[in-house]
């Protein structure tokens, strides 16, 4: 076991690792709240409407979309049903084509 400043290698390159892990994971979210910031003043979506969309963009279910915010099926379908009714959409794709659309305008520098 090789030993660095009194610890072993294997652990500072976990740590190292970790904190390698945070930084991406922490960049994703910077850029999601701000995409997301940018959808909700845009649109009328409610909070937890563009909780749904994010999840939905990346191609969750709605029983994945459920366990993870800690509601029914039924509610995730109900908030569903209100984001078409919002953006004038009626599918799953369109409602994912909407949410990359907004990312790619942010992406290019235009306003939504």
């Amino acid at each position: 076991m090789t030993i660095f400043f009194g610890y072993p290698v294997h652990l500072i390159r976990s740590i190292a690792s970790l904190k390698a892990d945070l930084s991406e994971t922490e960049e994703c979210l910077f850029e999601t709240k701000i995409l997301l910031d940018s959808i909700t003043s845009s649109s009328s979506l409610s909070c937890r409407e563009l909780d749904i969309l994010s999840a939905l963009s990346k191609g969750k279910t709605n029983a994945q979309i459920a366990a993870e915010l800690y509601i029914s099926e039924a509610t995730v379908k109900s908030h569903l049903y209100r984001i078409y009714k919002k953006l004038g959409i009626s599918s799953r794709e369109e409602a994912i084509i909407y949410f990359y659309s907004k990312s790619s305008q942010k992406d290019n520098g235009n306003s939504f």
